[in-house]
């Protein structure tokens, strides 16, 4: 059944006040192309599901870019309201969701920007997803390292949805269940530091330090990321949990890849050497009180939990 916008294609325009002209790059032109033709097929009850999806593809990579979160603010959230009744950038309730879901990587050739990969949302938590899962997994830990202070400072202290554990106790389950199963562990830091012993303590013996040059995990050298790669790979995982911090920054960019400022390259992530990778908010560590935001890479996770 089609989506229900609050808004048509006309008040849309207006609202940000404008309509096609040289001052739309080519993906806000899209977007409202789509919006218009999704609404003349939900009319005439022609190709709606295919007009549908045209629409929402079209502005999940509208929601992306800096215009479109310049347009929003400009028309008072008018935006962002029809992303998330479309679906196409639901942020809205997002943190209440604690269960596992699932981004299906997909190896790719060229790679010049982030990829939007499927996701699956489970009723799971994380811990008992991995530990129902007959194949080999993999725990990527992200930049979980610090003072005392940054333990509350970098959101390892938050509870999210109606839990009354956090996303340290969250990780700890996790890494508790992975221990059991013998799952290796991949450690990544910056520099010298090192991961608080609350979660390193709980490692499996096959640990792995992965001491990144930069904060997306795939930026350095093609040796550094080759290596990265391999030590990976050569373990035999199927699929990868992701913890750590931040959520929005280097856990966004280790799984979606990160777009730098042209001419510097597009960085890859996980998701585009093919690596499936499992996640959930509560154990994602952020020094803001932030959403998992559609522009650093997140996709639809699912409708609000009931």
């Amino acid at each position: 059944m089609a989506v229900a916008l609050r808004l048509t294609h006309a008040q849309f325009l207006a609202a940000v006040r404008g309509n096609y002209g040289c001052w739309m790059t080519s993906k806000m032109k899209e977007a409202a192309k789509t919006m218009k033709l999704f609404e003349d097929a939900k009319q005439g009850a022609d190709k709606c599901d295919t007009q549908e999806t045209a629409m929402i593809n079209a502005w999940y990579i509208w929601s992306l870019t800096s215009e479109f979160r310049s347009v929003d603010t400009k028309s008072n959230g008018v935006c962002k309201t029809l992303a998330v009744e479309m679906g196409a950038a639901p942020d809205v309730d997002r943190e209440s969701r604690t269960t596992a879901f699932v981004l299906t990587g997909k190896l790719r050739e060229v790679m010049t920007a982030k990829q939007v990969p499927a996701v699956t949302v489970t009723d799971q938590t994380v811990a008992a997803y991995i530990d129902a899962r007959r194949d080999l997994g993999g725990i990527v830990v992200i930049d979980a390292f610090g003072d005392g202070a940054s333990v509350v400072r970098n959101g390892f202290s938050r509870k999210y949805g109606n839990q009354e554990s956090t996303v340290m106790e969250n990780i700890i389950s996790v890494l508790q269940v992975a221990k059991r199963k013998q799952m290796p562990v991949f450690d990544v830091v910056m520099g010298a530091n090192s991961t608080w012993s609350q979660l390193s303590d709980e490692y499996t013996p096959e640990r792995y330090t992965i001491i990144k040059p930069f904060q997306p995990l795939f930026k350095g050298t093609d040796d550094y990321v080759k290596a990265t790669l391999k030590t990976i790979k050569d373990t035999g995982v199927s699929y990868l949990v992701v913890v750590g911090w931040d959520a929005n920054q280097c856990v966004a960019a280790a799984i979606f890849g990160a777009e730098q400022i042209k001419p510097q390259p597009f960085i890859p992530g996980l998701v585009d050497f093919g690596f499936d990778v499992v996640t959930s908010r509560n154990l994602l560590g952020a020094n803001v009180a932030g959403e998992l935001e559609s522009k650093w890479g997140w996709p639809h996770i699912g409708p609000p939990p009931k």
